[in-house]
């Protein structure tokens, strides 16, 4: 007999409780997402989870174990038994061939069909000096004034805790636009500052919002491969553009209509020329000639050995449509 609907103590509510629970386990073993030799939670971690005693948790765990779907053995965690995972009904694979396939949108499939770069795997066992664009070294992080300033934001008491702006922090965009100004010569309004999760997402909502399907893109050839693959998986048509050692050649830029231009006019990327103000200039009268938009990617944009930050008011000011990533600020 099973026990969870023989226990004379158990309100309805708890046995309720202790068939959705055994229905669950049952259920996630059949369809082998917890295969044999599993771990399962233990009664007090999957009580606390679930919201319910432990004694619901220890009377599912003992029935399954009678009907030899998990293994118990005193001071071991549960486990599930070998040979309990043979399905038991039809597989979500299966099912779905029963009907029509769900597919992927025209944005999925291009983006699946895009071969991305793999990390190193870490090797720990020597000292290795990384090439990687990106990395950080270890020891270079300063983790002891990081965690004290981390530690000071998370305890200062908040008014309330809700939702933050989507824009990003009022306080920390005042602040920015202040650094802006003093440290880059560029003036802007605090509705033009907005506060993205690394360069990624702030390529992405660049090509969102700026691209159709199908529209002419100029990059940078070499140019930084992801940036390249968040504008191909948007659908746009890719236009290499040559650079040499002060970045993009605007000689060759397109005469033909182009709706953006991605460029890392600091530190062309990954050479690292740095472009000429004249350079500059030309590149902004082609932009406002076609009508484009320039996405100016400014990693490491801080990193002058022994020079300033070039300004931004001297060559942008009054030319529209211009949008700037500054990724080290």
């Amino acid at each position: 007999m099973n026990q969870l609907d023989a226990e004379p103590s158990c309100t309805r509510r708890a046995v309720h409780a202790s068939r959705r629970i055994y229905e669950m386990i049952k259920s996630q073993i059949a369809d082998g997402v917890l295969g044999a030799g599993d771990h399962l939670p233990s009664t007090r971690a999957l009580a606390s989870d679930l919201g319910v005693s432990r004694t619901t948790v220890i009377a599912v765990y003992e029935q399954l174990a009678a009907e030899g779907y998990l293994e118990t053995s005193q001071g071991a965690r549960t486990r599930v038994a070998v040979g309990a995972a043979m399905q038991t009904r039809t597989s979500p694979a299966k099912e779905m061939q029963s009907g029509r396939t769900p597919r992927l949108s025209a944005y999925g499939r291009r983006a699946a069909k895009l071969a991305l770069p793999s990390l190193p795997a870490p090797d720990a066992t020597r000292s290795v000096i990384e090439f990687l664009y990106g990395a950080l070294s270890s020891a270079d992080f300063p983790t002891l004034a990081w965690r004290r300033a981390y530690d000071r934001a998370l305890l200062q008491r908040q008014p309330r805790l809700f939702y933050a702006a989507p824009e990003g922090e009022p306080e920390l965009r005042v602040e920015l636009q202040g650094y802006l100004r003093r440290a880059r010569g560029l003036a802007c309004d605090l509705d033009q500052i907005l506060i993205a999760n690394g360069s990624q997402q702030a390529i992405d909502l660049c090509a969102r919002v700026l691209l159709d399907p199908g529209d002419p893109v100029v990059i940078e050839e070499p140019c930084y491969l992801m940036a390249r693959r968040v504008f191909e998986a948007a659908g746009a048509s890719v236009r290499e553009t040559a650079v040499d050692e002060h970045g993009l050649v605007t000689q060759d830029l397109p005469n033909q209509r182009t709706t953006l231009a991605y460029v890392t006019p600091s530190h062309q990327f990954p050479l690292g020329g740095v472009m000429p103000v004249a350079r500059r200039q030309e590149l902004l009268s082609w932009a406002q000639k076609s009508g484009a938009w320039i996405v100016e990617d400014d990693y490491d944009g801080e990193f002058r050995y022994g020079l300033r930050p070039v300004d931004r008011g001297s060559w942008i000011q009054g030319h529209l449509p211009f949008l700037s990533y500054l990724e080290s600020v």
